[in-house]
């Protein structure tokens, strides 16, 4: 049988996957820094092979920022091929999310956690919509949430002279009078922002500005799922990611708003991780090589 090694890359760091649980068999809890991300990337797996320890015939890296954050990614192919001594596959963790959930048959997917994510394969064609970042897009995400809240509860303040959700989120971010200050000296992280959404979270059960800042994050991710979802010809949807499957307001509104179209919706079967796992061992598969020819991954010999 071959032995097949997933990897997943994201802002946390990188996770391996031997078996298709949600469990990984090692990671490394360190972030591929900005200014040396290619690098640091390359170090990553590096570092995780060591600590694994093992061999394989195929290994599959499914990372973040694939084709945003200028990475080479041949050239990070061919050291995971060199490191590992197999055959590799790098894509990104869009395409990993979506076989975890479809493997090789058609669909579409949604994964929101601290960003915001739609993928879409069918019909021989594929969609993407949003995985534009905080600046942009990622609209619905725990950043969006986040950053939504605290800007509604201070002008909820400033307007009615007082507001619950800015007091439970200046227990965690501190005076919101010091706010504009550290956010233009680039003293509030996106990581900050972004978990600021499970004190929206909490507060919904009283907050009715909470819980409707969790709505519209709702909403907002049907509308990306149900346009990607369209551009394909596609019925079937999986979701997963902590703001849909760790928050029963914003999944419920999702549902809602799925529930209007005629399309099914179900969580996610297996991790990100476990797909990437998947196409590990579908390093060959029809599935595979699509992503291949269609410039959403690249695949090294070893």
């Amino acid at each position: 049988m071959t032995k097949a090694l997933g990897l997943d890359l994201g802002a946390s760091g990188i996770r391996a996957f031997v078996e298709a649980t949600d469990s990984p068999e090692a990671a490394i809890d360190q972030a591929a820094t900005s200014a040396n991300r290619e690098s640091d990337v390359i170090q990553l797996i590096e570092n995780l092979a060591s600590e694994l320890q093992a061999s394989f015939d195929s290994v599959c890296l499914g990372m973040s920022g694939y084709s945003s954050l200028g990475v080479d990614v041949e050239k990070v192919a061919d050291s995971l091929s060199q490191t590992f001594q197999c055959r590799a596959l790098v894509t990104s963790d869009m395409a990993t999310g979506h076989y975890a959930h479809f493997a090789e048959q058609d669909g579409a997917t949604v994964i929101v956690g601290t960003g915001a994510l739609a993928f879409a394969i069918g019909n021989g064609k594929h969609a993407r919509i949003d995985g534009l970042g905080a600046s942009v897009g990622d609209f619905g995400s725990a950043h969006w949430i986040g950053l939504t809240a605290l800007r509604e509860a201070k002008r909820e303040s400033e307007l009615a002279g007082q507001s619950a959700l800015l007091q439970e989120l200046e227990a965690v971010l501190g005076p919101s009078q010091d706010w504009p200050r550290r956010f233009a000296k680039g003293e509030v992280s996106t990581y900050e922002v972004a978990n600021l959404s499970q004190v929206v979270a909490t507060a919904s059960a009283t907050s009715a500005l909470a819980r409707d800042v969790l709505v519209r994050a709702g909403r907002l991710i049907a509308e990306s799922a149900m346009a990607c979802a369209a551009a394909v010809g596609v019925k079937s949807i999986g979701y997963g990611g902590s703001v849909l499957l760790g928050n029963h307001v914003a999944e419920s509104s999702f549902l809602e708003e799925l529930g209007k179209s005629d399309l099914d919706a179900s969580p996610l079967r297996s991790s990100v991780g476990a797909g990437a796992l998947g196409l590990a061992i579908a390093v060959d598969s029809a599935r595979a090589s699509y992503l291949v020819a269609n410039e959403l991954a690249v695949r090294s010999q070893g």
